[in-house]
C-alpha cells in the first residue's frame, strides 16, 4: 500500500468522515496538516483561542479541560485514537470553549478551517457531508450529556433548561452556533 493509501485508511477511523469515498478522502487528505506533540503537558489550544481547524486524534491520549482558577481544571473528557476535537470551528469559526492538553505524546492531523471555507465556498459536496458528520457529532455528545446530568441528577433536584437561542446568543458581531447552523440548512 502507498502511503495515501495507509492514510485514507486511517481517516476512515474518523466519524467526521463517514460517507466519504476514497477519492474524497483523498481530498480531505489535501486539506490536513500533520502536527505533533513531543510531551505530555503540551496544550493543543487553550479556552478563548482562535480557532484555526478540527483536530483529528491519530496516535497519543488528550484530556478535554475546562480551566478553574489559577491551579484548578475540571476534565470534561479524555479522548483516544480515532477521536475528533474542536470540530464545532467549522461552524461557525468561534474561539475555543475549552483547554485540550496531552497526557502522552500525541500525533494529529489539523483539518485547516481557511481550507474547510474554502471548499464550502465553492460548494463542494464533500464539505457539507462534513458540516452533516460534524452536527451528529455534536448531537450525540448532547445526547450523552444530557443523559449524564440526568443520572446524576438525584432524587429531588431540578434542573431549567433556558430555550437553545437564549443558551446561544451571539457574541458580538458573530452569529451564534443555532444561527448558523439553521443558516446551513436553509432556515431562517
Amino acid at each position: 500500500m502507498t502511503e495515501l493509501e495507509n492514510e485514507i485508511v486511517a481517516l476512515r477511523r474518523f466519524a467526521l468522515f463517514r460517507g466519504l469515498s476514497d477519492p474524497d478522502l483523498g481530498v480531505v487528505k489535501s486539506l490536513l496538516t500533520p502536527f505533533t506533540i513531543d510531551s505530555a503537558g503540551g496544550i493543543l489550544f487553550d479556552r478563548g483561542a482562535e480557532s484555526d481547524g478540527a483536530w483529528l486524534l491519530r496516535q497519543g491520549l488528550l484530556r478535554v479541560e475546562v480551566p478553574r482558577g489559577e491551579e484548578q481544571v475540571l476534565e470534561v473528557a479524555r479522548l483516544g485514537p480515532g477521536t475528533v476535537v474542536g470540530e464545532a470551528c467549522l461552524l461557525d469559526g468561534g474561539p475555543r470553549g475549552l483547554r485540550v492538553r496531552a497526557l502522552e505524546p500525541s500525533r494529529l492531523w489539523r483539518l485547516d478551517l481557511q481550507k474547510f471555507r474554502e471548499l464550502k465556498r465553492v460548494k463542494n459536496p464533500i464539505a457539507y457531508k462534513i458540516i452533516r458528520n460534524v452536527a451528529l457529532t455534536i448531537c450525540d455528545r448532547l445526547r450523552y450529556n444530557t443523559t449524564l446530568l440526568g443520572s446524576d441528577l438525584g432524587e429531588g433536584r431540578a434542573v431549567v433548561i433556558a430555550p437553545l437561542a437564549e443558551v446561544v446568543r451571539p457574541q458580538g458581531d458573530r452569529p451564534s452556533l443555532f444561527s448558523a447552523l439553521r443558516g446551513l440548512f436553509g432556515g431562517g
